[in-house]
Order: structure tokens, then sequence, then C-alpha cells
């Protein structure tokens, strides 16, 4: 399956200083990452964007964390969702896109907002994946 892609990791680095966790994947393997994820972590993303209301009512979990999700779109390019846990200030928003095959997850904390964790992840991807 390969490895991660350092080309892509270093991007991201560079890309996620306002965001806590990042992680670039596609459903076989992670490609990118400034956190330690195993891809089983997060295989039950790659079905997000199938059916609004099943990803609304389960919310996201990652790894011991638990989220809300509050809005999704799959009219947007990339496919957004995000949501969060916790309260505003003490609490983390999660924001997931996807791109093709590719998926981007990120996790931020106060004193970002999902509004700028949303564009700045929109524009990440439309950089890297767009043809």
């Amino acid at each position: 399956m390969g490895g991660k892609d350092p080309k892509l990791e270093k991007k991201l680095i560079a890309a996620a200083s306002d965001w806590k966790r990042a992680v670039v994947f596609t459903e076989e393997k992670v490609l990118a990452s400034n956190w330690e994820v195993q891809i089983s972590d997060l295989k039950p993303f790659c079905t997000a964007f199938r059916d609004r209301d099943a990803t609304i009512a389960a919310g996201f979990d990652l790894q011991a964390d638990h989220f809300d999700v509050n809005r999704w779109h799959d009219d947007y390019s990339p496919m957004l969702a995000n949501g969060r846990r916790g309260d505003a200030l003490s609490g983390e928003g999660i924001a997931l896109a996807k791109m093709g095959t590719t998926f981007v997850l990120v996790t931020f904390t106060y004193p970002v907002v999902s509004a700028l964790a949303m564009s700045q992840l929109r524009d990440f991807c439309r950089a890297e994946f767009s043809s």
C-alpha cells in the first residue's frame, strides 16, 4: 500500500498552522498527517458523504472523541462537512473535505472558528487536488 507522501505532508503541515490535527487520506491509506493516526481510525469518514441524514445523526468519532455534525454540503467542490464537540471556548471543531477519492480531515480549537477553518480547508483542497 505504500507509505506517506513526504511532499504532500510538508504542504499539509505548512497549511495546518491554524489546525490542531490534519490528515489527508484515501479509503486505503494515510497520505499525510501532522499527528499519529491509523487508517482504521479514518475508515468511517469515507462514507460521510453518502447520506446527509445518517451522517448528521451519527456525528463523527475520531479516536476517543465524538463530534456532533451540524453542516453537510455535497454540492461544493470539495464536498464539506463540519461540527464540534464541547463549547465554543474549550471545545474542538472538526471539518471533513472530499475531492474525488481524497479526503482531508482537520480539527481546530479557539480562537479558530469554523468559518476560517472551512475556508482554509477548501483552499488547501483546491490547491492540492484540483485537476
